[in-house]
C-alpha cells in the first residue's frame, strides 16, 4: 500500500490488515493451532512446527502447494497422523498438493488414493521395478521412456503414460493428464512371468560374476 492510499483513506490500511488477520486466524484453525497463535516456534512440538510450515504455504490460498518431504522428521506415529491431516486438508481447501517423497510406504499410501498421480520424470525414476508396481497397484502414472520399463507396459497403454525423455515434452504430458485424467496402464506380461524373467536375469549376472577373471 502507498503512502497516497492511506492519507487519502486511512480506513483502508485497517481494513486490509484485519482481513489479513483474520486471513491468518482461518488458516491455524485450519491446521489446528488456532489456540496456540502467541507461542513461539521452540514452544511447539514437532507435528505442530510442521503445521505451522503448511499454514504459511496455504495462508495466501495459492494454486499449487509444494510438500518437500513433509513427513521426513517426524516419528512413525506423527508421520501417520500427518498424513491423515494433509489428506484432510487438501480436501478442504481443494489446492493441489504435490508431495515429494523417498518413503516408499509413504508415497504408496499417498498414490492409492482416488485424484493422486505418479510423476516419474528420469531413468533413475521410472525404473522397471517401481513402474510395474504402479501398474500392480492401479496407480495412474507419467513416466518417461528409455529406461526399459516401457517393455513392461502392454503397447496400447503406451500413449497414455509414457513420455519423451525431455522437459517440454513431460510438460506437455502432464498438461494433457490433468485435463483428461490420469489413466492406468495394463502390464504386458502376467506377474508370474515377470518374476520369472527376473529370476533368470539375477542367476545370469550372479553367475558372470562368479567367473574367475581370465
Amino acid at each position: 500500500m502507498t503512502d497516497a492510499r492511506v492519507v487519502d483513506d486511512p480506513g483502508v490500511a485497517w481494513r486490509e490488515l484485519c482481513a489479513r488477520l483474520e486471513r491468518v486466524g482461518a488458516t491455524l484453525d485450519l491446521v489446528r493451532l488456532g489456540d496456540k497463535q502467541s507461542r513461539m516456534p521452540g514452544q511447539l512440538s514437532g507435528g505442530e512446527q510442521q503445521r505451522v510450515a503448511l499454514a504459511r504455504a496455504l495462508v495466501n490460498r495459492p494454486a499449487v502447494v509444494l510438500l518437500d518431504e513433509p513427513l521426513a522428521a517426524l516419528d512413525q506415529q506423527l508421520r501417520q497422523q500427518m498424513h491423515g491431516e494433509l489428506k484432510t486438508i487438501q480436501s478442504q481447501v481443494g489446492i493441489t498438493f504435490v508431495c515429494v517423497t523417498h518413503h516408499q510406504e509413504e508415497a504408496l499410501a499417498y498414490l492409492r488414493e482416488p485424484g493422486r498421480l505418479a510423476v516419474m520424470p528420469s531413468i533413475a525414476d521410472n525404473s522397471p521395478c517401481v513402474v510395474y508396481e504402479c501398474m500392480e497397484a492401479g496407480i495412474p502414472f507419467v513416466a518417461t521412456s528409455g529406461s526399459g520399463a516401457e517393455e513392461l507396459i502392454d503397447p496400447r497403454s503406451h500413449a497414455d503414460v509414457l513420455t519423451a525423455p525431455d522437459v517440454k515434452a513431460l510438460a506437455g504430458k502432464l498438461e494433457e493428464v490433468l485435463r483428461t485424467g490420469g489413466r492406468r496402464a495394463r502390464p504386458r506380461f502376467a506377474p508370474q512371468e515377470i518374476l520369472d524373467g527376473w529370476t533368470k536375469w539375477h542367476r545370469h549376472l550372479a553367475a558372470a560374476a562368479s567367473q574367475p577373471e581370465a
